[in-house]
């Protein structure tokens, strides 16, 4: 790829070498690899990769148990995914978010939803309505829960039955 002059898959090549490396227990190289490739990501604008390589970061902090460092990450994960509209890594963010630090979780979400909530009635706007229910419901907040989550099915169900949709109401509805 690098001869090719192509840098997408260059960047998605870098993230599986970094797995391969730390697989094989070349955890140096490995670290390093990906923190060179995140820079590359960064310039290159290839911001799925770069989520890529933020989850692979988080990953890694989970398995060190360096709660500063899955923080950072995730946190970086959960902006870009937003900026992007990634559903599947924001979702992915949240979920360990509120597991490690279950009020910083909430603070996010709910910053998440407020700025949801200026844009309108969109699918974004229904999976922060249901990532913040999620997140009240697993701190046993549940008038808050309840509030959001009915309002997250009263949102998918207006939104229609595009495919999107159809997944955010079977989320919010478990």
């Amino acid at each position: 790829f690098t001869a090719l002059g192509d840098q997408r898959n260059l960047g998605f090549a870098r993230n599986q070498l970094v797995w391969i490396l730390h697989k094989q227990g070349d955890l140096a190289t490995a670290a390093a690899m990906v923190t060179e490739n995140i820079q590359f990501l960064q310039q290159s604008g290839m911001v799925w990769g770069l989520c890529e390589a933020y989850s692979t970061q988080a990953i890694w902090a989970i398995a060190r148990q360096d709660l500063p460092d899955i923080l950072q990450n995730l946190k970086q994960l959960a902006t870009l995914a937003e900026q992007e509209a990634f559903i599947a890594h924001l979702h992915f963010s949240y979920y360990l978010l509120e597991w490690f630090a279950t009020d910083e979780a909430i603070q996010l979400a709910e910053a998440f939803l407020a700025r949801q909530r200026q844009k309108g009635a969109s699918s974004m706007l229904g999976l922060a309505l249901h990532q913040l229910g999620r997140i009240y419901l697993n701190a046993q907040r549940f008038d808050q829960a309840q509030a959001t989550l009915d309002e997250a099915l009263w949102l998918w169900r207006r939104l229609g039955t595009q495919r999107r949709q159809e997944i955010g109401l079977s989320w919010s509805l478990l």
